[in-house]
């Protein structure tokens, strides 16, 4: 299976990170924002020029972008006020804090666990080492969840109810409420520490005022300890292959391998999820996953079994598969 449940991992092709250390990144008396980032670039790109450099990694490796989204922390300043910024000068102090953020990247460190926080559909999550990174293509989920919602509305009216298993950072479940605000949301994990972290952003979004209502946040195993009846049942549950999750930890990964590890084909938690979430859902309502990309046909079929009708697997920005609907119907 090609493994696209995270983005965090030093890239294997690149092998060890570079062994100079990041204080030749740029640090003097009079060195600026520009020379700094060049050459925290060029570290981040093995030794050469990072234009020239074929990383074959897309968005998810960029020295440049990584450089400057370090430098723009350790300068307090956001990203498009440093671009402002490349003739000032970068302090003794500033260039010691920013070779250390460095060196964690150069060790393979995820930027969004150096920093805090992703974005996600447009809004800041906190995230550390006890949830996976947000991706963009989970936004998928949250694209169709959101349709699915309206329809649901205009055929059936409200209150709307709405579960989020497997939360991780709650980046889901949580725009999803964001995004529909007279809609009562509750997230789950069987990880307490990612429930603390899905909690953070809780009160984060609230604090902001982008989060009107209360979320509830149950620690479940999948569906188990979670209570009521739902209109949508959302999951992002792990689907990496064993395999290939002991592959990326050997590489000095830092995630947490609850979050990863699907079990032997990447399946294990589809089939007990379906079952489940069927039980809980009401007339008319769905179930949507994420799934690897070479798994659209296995959880569709794991989804039939459990009782949904009109099973279906969406296709991603790069027409991979990446969401399986299934409905319950109003008969059965």
């Amino acid at each position: 299976m090609t493994w696209t449940k995270s983005s965090t991992a030093w890239p294997s092709r690149r092998g060890k990170a570079p062994s100079r250390r990041p204080c030749n990144s740029g640090r003097g008396d009079h060195v600026t924002v520009r020379k700094v980032l060049a050459n925290a670039a060029i570290l981040l790109a093995g030794g050469v020029d990072p234009d020239a450099a074929d990383v074959g990694l897309g968005e998810r490796f960029n020295p440049r972008l990584d450089a400057s989204l370090l430098l723009a922390k350790t300068l307090g300043l956001a990203r498009h006020r440093l671009l402002a910024s490349l003739s000032d000068q970068v302090t003794a102090a500033d260039a010691t804090v920013f070779d250390a953020l460095l060196s964690r990247r150069l060790a393979g460190e995820s930027v969004a666990y150096i920093l805090g926080s992703r974005e996600f559909y447009g809004r800041p999550f906190l995230v550390d080492h006890r949830v996976l990174v947000p991706r963009p293509e989970t936004e998928l989920l949250v694209a169709l969840a959101l349709g699915f919602l309206d329809s649901f509305a205009a055929h059936y009216g409200g209150p709307l109810r709405c579960h989020d298993a497997c939360t991780g950072s709650g980046c889901v479940g949580l725009t999803i409420a964001c995004q529909r605000p007279g809609l009562s949301v509750s997230l789950s994990d069987l990880s307490a520490g990612a429930l603390a972290v899905a909690a953070a952003n809780i009160r984060a979004l609230q604090a902001d005022g982008e989060l009107l209502g209360a979320v509830d946040c149950l620690e479940s195993d999948l569906l188990a300890a979670v209570p009521g009846t739902y209109c949508l049942i959302t999951a992002n549950p792990p689907y990496v292959d064993s395999t290939t999750t002991d592959v990326i930890f050997s590489g000095g990964s830092v995630e947490p391998r609850l979050a990863l590890d699907g079990g032997a084909d990447g399946l294990r938690l589809y089939g007990d999820l379906a079952a489940q979430a069927y039980q809980r859902l009401v007339a008319g309502g769905a179930l949507l996953v994420e799934i690897g990309e070479e798994q659209g046909a296995a959880v569709a079929a794991l989804f039939r079994q459990a009782g949904f009708r009109d099973v279906g697997v969406k296709q991603d920005l790069a027409d991979q598969d990446r969401v399986v609907i299934g409905y319950k119907h109003e008969a059965d």
